[in-house]
């Protein structure tokens, strides 16, 4: 039995949290709906739903006393696919965890049965306990990745140390989950693809078309340095490099076939169930493109 933090995992297959809830849970509103941000109690969600499918559980690390947990499949055949999901990287992003949970908890990753489903579905347990984009000390979780130009955060720290393992569960396909609080009511996404016509890119975008439109345009992408643009064409940034991410690592070291991040409104005129649905939407596009697929080309 391994313990760290507030959370204990026991057996093979099934996540036990013993909670103390002594940490703060914020009253934040998304559409006159009170956010649940306890980070406890989202994990004994997560533990709950996985351990009727199966799941292994392993604490990657530890930061500023949360575990941050890796849920996977032990004993998968080599044949399958191996497919890595990540959700708040960015701690105030969190219909993007929801919708991991709702994907999860209705069962829907058994339908792919060629594809071994890992995901880590609080990369950044401080933001999102303060609803917040950075962690706790300002850091930037999804940034740091470039090798000395920027250093990683404590949590991209984790991540590099459980690289062994993170990157065979990652070999076919990495997606990382974010909304955008600075757009208007619009989607878009960034795809790493070695086919220059991204037809991951499109397959996102053709998921959620008749729910919401793609954007065009600049957008700050490093906005709290306010320093780097990037160009949105028809919802899709194409192989976008230079921003130091975990994604564009992956990719850039041939870890991966391919790896997306998606990018939903955060914005509170967009109804969170709509975000939730939006991104419940580019799950399944991914898990679909992934699956069905020749990523060798």
């Amino acid at each position: 039995m391994i313990s760290i933090g507030q959370v204990k995992l026991v057996t093979a297959n099934v996540v036990e949290l013993h909670l103390d809830i002594s940490f703060m849970q914020l009253d934040t509103t998304q559409n006159n709906q009170k956010q649940n941000n306890n980070v406890n109690e989202w994990m004994e969600k997560f533990g709950a739903a996985a351990s009727k499918y199966s799941y292994s559980t392993k604490i990657l690390g530890e930061a500023f006393g949360y575990p941050i947990v890796l849920f996977f499949k032990e004993g998968q055949k080599e044949s399958k696919k191996s497919v890595l999901l990540t959700t708040l990287f960015h701690g105030d992003e969190s219909a993007c965890m929801v919708a991991l949970y709702e994907v999860l908890n209705a069962g829907l990753f058994g339908k792919y049965e060629d594809l071994a489903i890992s995901f880590i579905p609080i990369v950044n347990p401080t933001g999102f306990e303060l609803n917040q984009r950075m962690n706790r000390i300002g850091e930037n979780p999804n940034r740091g990745f470039d090798y000395g130009v920027e250093a990683p955060s404590v949590e991209g720290d984790i991540l590099l140390h459980n690289s062994e393992l993170l990157n065979e569960l990652t070999k076919d396909g990495f997606l990382s989950m974010h909304e955008d609080s600075d757009v208007g009511e619009g989607i878009f996404v960034y795809t790493y693809e070695k086919d220059l016509r991204a037809p991951l890119g499109h397959a996102f975008l053709d998921a959620n078309i008749n729910i919401m439109s793609p954007l065009n345009g600049k957008i700050i992408t490093d906005f709290e340095k306010g320093y780097k643009e990037d160009l949105i064409a028809d919802g899709l940034v194409l192989n976008e490099y230079g921003d130091g991410t975990y994604e564009e690592m992956l990719f850039m070291n041939n870890v991966c076939s391919i790896a997306a991040v998606t990018e939903t409104p955060s914005r509170h005129d967009v109804p969170f169930e709509k975000r939730v649905e939006l991104n419940k939407n580019y799950i399944k596009a991914f898990l679909d493109f992934v699956a069905n697929e020749d990523l060798s080309r």
